[in-house]
């Protein structure tokens, strides 16, 4: 397993590897099979008990030279005119990591960003639970955008959860038009 995404489990290992989180995992799987129950089951669960906690990865190709001009003027125009409205969410605060200043556009306040910099734009819409990451990928002709959601438990979790993907997705869409929009 690749050791960037492992885990390190007692003092027997020197280093963290991908295939050591494996091993409790499939163990608490494994309780959860004598309740009946999978670990989505307990994810559910756990959204029912925390709110439900939605993510979603989209991107924009932008392939060869004119690709990567594109993806430099798109990120530039994020942090000149960034939207203060995607779709019937209103932007409510602009984090910089290049300039580490997050603003907010309501009050036009401005606070440190305490972090390395880099070539990433958040958009935030109220809760800090609910925003946009818009970065170049660093290895492919791609703008990533990070999409994370949070909404209060409803009854049924299962069905809110999806509807919340759905959402982002239209969301995505909505911000890829105005980003690609000249």
């Amino acid at each position: 397993g690749e050791e960037s995404y492992g885990l390190l489990k007692g003092t027997y290992a020197r280093d963290k590897d991908g295939a050591i989180g494996a091993l409790p995992l499939a163990e608490y799987a494994a309780e959860l099979k004598t309740e009946d129950k999978t670990l989505v089951d307990k994810l559910f669960d756990l959204y029912a008990q925390h709110g439900v906690y939605a993510e979603q990865l989209q991107t924009i190709v932008c392939p060869g030279a004119q690709g990567f001009e594109q993806m430099q003027r798109i990120m530039q125009r994020l942090r000149s005119d960034a939207p203060t409205q995607v779709s019937s969410e209103t932007v409510t605060h602009i984090s910089d990591y290049q300039s580490l200043e997050k603003r907010d556009i309501t009050t036009g306040e401005t606070a440190t960003i305490d972090c390395d910099a880099g070539n990433v734009v958040v958009l935030q819409f109220g809760d800090e639970r609910r925003r946009i990451t818009v970065r170049p990928s660093g290895t492919e002709p791609k703008l990533k955008f990070y999409m994370q959601w949070y909404a209060e438990p409803q009854t049924d979790i299962r069905a809110q959860y999806d509807e919340i993907q759905q959402y982002l997705e239209g969301l995505g869409r909505e911000l890829e038009g105005l980003l690609l929009g000249d």
